[in-house]
């Protein structure tokens, strides 16, 4: 094996399982779950970004497309600035709301070693994330949401966070809320929010990774790639946000072997798909009309 294809098998497995370390480390001593959360996005956040330099996928996917920008505006006022505010509002809410009910005796197995909890967490959160991520691209109004995170030109670090705000609250506040009203402690949400996060970094990264028998069990940068194909017949499948295991179960996975994923990417039938960010906030609301957009 050749040092970069043992770098390109060891890149997931190591980067995953010290974030995963730093963030169980943090609970033990009792350290803010925000603070982790946080900490453990923003080394992940840098380490990944040196290794799409390093170790990249496709050295074009590193050049500027005209998307950063708009990608900037999606992570804070798309991503971190309404997660935020959804989780100390609603989740807090929820969580007492789940506390009262149960008298703190939910069914949720607390009893479990924190590793099976985790496993169990990502199970369950995984399986109505799939189902919502699948009939976002199944119906048409779903599908005006959603083609903003598919408008991307290319797949680097930072467009995972791309989005409307509106999809991307329903699928938080849904794997959030299953597992609080579930009965689900905060350190199991802390961690797999770590794992999430770090997941999130490297599936949608521009580096060369092989993961190996690990594509049977999480939604690798593969699959992804291919979810981000510009064809529809491709795209529409690998629902999973981080595992691919329903899509297993539920027959949409989609893994050609006989060739490597595309590297153009975007929505084939929407070639002119606005580019900025109040453009994209705006879309689903007004449609599209390529000769009009064309005309712009």
């Amino acid at each position: 094996m050749s040092p970069r294809a043992f770098l390109s098998a060891v890149i997931y497995p190591v980067f995953v399982g010290l974030g995963m370390g730093g963030a169980l480390w943090g609970i033990q001593r009792g350290i803010s779950p925000y603070a982790i959360t946080i900490a453990v996005n923003l080394v992940g956040v840098g380490v990944v970004g040196v290794l799409e330099r390093l170790h990249p996928h496709l050295e074009r996917w590193n050049q500027d497309h005209g998307d950063t920008r708009t990608d900037l505006l999606h992570a804070v006022f798309s991503n971190l600035l309404p997660v935020a505010l959804v989780r100390v509002t609603l989740l807090g809410f929820l969580t007492e709301v789940a506390v009262r009910f149960s008298h703190g005796h939910g069914p949720w197995p607390a009893q479990w070693p924190l590793g099976l909890q985790l496993v169990l967490a990502l199970g369950v959160g995984e399986f109505f994330v799939y189902w919502i991520h699948r009939a976002m691209h199944g119906s048409q109004v779903g599908w005006r949401f959603h083609a903003i995170h598919h408008s991307a030109p290319r797949l680097y670090w930072l467009n995972g966070l791309r989005g409307h705000p509106a999809d991307v609250l329903l699928g938080f506040t849904v794997h959030e809320a299953s597992l609080v009203l579930l009965g689900a402690s905060e350190p199991v949400l802390v961690l797999a929010a770590g794992f999430i996060g770090i997941h999130g970094l490297l599936q949608h990264s521009n580096v060369r990774l092989n993961l190996g028998p690990l594509e049977w069990i999480v939604a690798a940068p593969v699959h992804h790639r291919w979810h981000h194909s510009p064809k529809a017949g491709e795209s529409s499948n690998n629902y999973g946000n981080n595992l691919i295991v329903w899509d297993r179960v539920f027959g949409t996975v989609f893994r050609p072997w006989d060739r490597p994923p595309p590297e153009r990417l975007g929505i084939e039938d929407m070639p002119h798909f606005p580019r900025g960010f109040w453009g994209q906030l705006a879309f689903p609301f007004r449609g599209y009309d390529p000769e009009r957009d064309r005309a712009a």
